[in-house]
């Protein structure tokens, strides 16, 4: 095979994964939210600005305030004013929120156990290690 054909392949199936995984969380919440409140509850336990959303994220700031007006009307976060700077709005995670993340780590994670046991022992440990390798270039800055 060449290398054309194998990165042609390459894209083809890392979109068909794409799409299956975006199937099956944009059905239970708009794009981003749960991207967003995942971030949020990671972060939780330090002051988190909308704006540090949107460079943590790479999302717009519009895209960022437009998510949190709708995890907000759903009682999953909140956003207040900073008590020593009025400028600045500090967006927290609600106790819902928290339920919410811890459900859907679960989910996450039966279904990742259910992948591991289809692939077996040596293709889950194989898949992993090319994730990881994928990571360490990504985090070099060479994809």
């Amino acid at each position: 095979m060449d290398k054309d054909a194998v990165v042609y392949e390459l894209q083809d199936k890392m979109m068909q994964l794409h799409n299956l995984f975006a199937k099956g969380s944009v059905g239970e919440s708009s794009q981003g939210e749960a991207r967003i409140l995942h971030c949020i509850e990671a972060y939780k336990d330090k002051e988190l600005l909308p704006s540090d959303l949107s460079g943590m994220l790479s999302l717009s700031t519009a895209r960022i305030a437009s998510v949190l007006n709708s995890l907000e009307k759903k009682g999953l976060v909140k956003r207040e004013m900073s008590s020593t700077d009025r400028r600045k709005i500090l967006v927290t995670i609600t106790a819902e929120g928290e339920r919410v993340v811890a459900e859907k780590h679960v989910k996450i994670y039966q279904k990742i156990s259910h992948l591991a046991d289809e692939l077996g022992e040596d293709d889950a440990k194989e898949l992993s290690r090319l994730l990881g390798r994928i990571v360490e270039i990504h985090t070099n800055g060479n994809f």
